[in-house]
């Protein structure tokens, strides 16, 4: 089965489409290394809550993220919110076999919970009267 990464206008400003995915993930910068939750996913990044508000852990811009046995990568700190981060990876992430297979599981999670749903929702349905 083949893995589209379309670059889709409905999706707004994004470049890539995005998956709930919720995983823990390593963040490290210089001498500080945080331990994540990734919340969502992309070839171009992911959003992630940390244990405490992200402005307690000071200068955040860039990092290394890291989900352990798939994917290492440089990134950049897009957004923060209370306890929440964007990221941006670097681009070599394009490339990594081991990011796209994980994306591909991902969207082909969503399709067949898509089609779980159609087909739920497409039977009949009891009439009151």
């Amino acid at each position: 089965m083949s893995f589209d990464l379309k670059i889709s206008a409905e999706i707004g400003r994004r470049r890539f489409s995005r998956y709930a995915f919720q995983h823990d993930c390593k963040l490290i910068m210089d001498d500080l290394s945080l331990t994540g939750r990734l919340f969502d996913i992309s070839l171009g990044g992911a959003g992630l809550s940390l244990p405490m508000v992200a402005s307690s852990y000071g200068k955040l811009n860039e990092l290394k993220f890291r989900i352990e046995d798939v994917c290492n990568f440089n990134a950049v700190v897009r957004w923060k919110v209370d306890k929440k981060i964007g990221l941006q990876f670097d681009p070599v992430a394009h490339r990594s076999t081991a990011l796209r297979d994980l994306l591909e599981s991902l969207s082909m999670r969503d399709q067949a919970e898509s089609r779980e749903i159609t087909t739920v929702t497409s039977g009949f349905l009891p009439i009151s009267s």
